[in-house]
């Protein structure tokens, strides 16, 4: 089936899970946040969500950052996840 991952079709088996499609993308699921169809989907139902044909899906991966410059946020920067990895 074909879903929408960070904006780049993408084919995937039929009744994946977020958890199984982190796995696939080699991506540890505590270091992404994960939205399918504008909805953030909570961590601990990875598992149990089942992605539907036509289903928009963004992974951003966090990255933790050196030291701020002056006048620069200290908090974690995102980075979306580039599906063609």
């Amino acid at each position: 089936m074909e879903i929408r991952l960070n904006g780049k079709e993408r084919a995937v088996a039929n009744g994946i899970t977020i958890r199984q499609l982190l796995d696939e993308l080699k991506l540890h699921p505590l270091r992404v946040a994960v939205q399918v169809n504008l909805d953030i989907i909570k961590r601990d139902r990875y598992e149990e969500v089942v992605l539907q044909p036509g289903d928009t899906v963004e992974v951003l991966t966090f990255m933790a950052g050196g030291s701020a410059s002056p006048g620069e946020s200290r908090a974690p920067k995102q980075e979306v996840f580039d599906a063609r990895r």
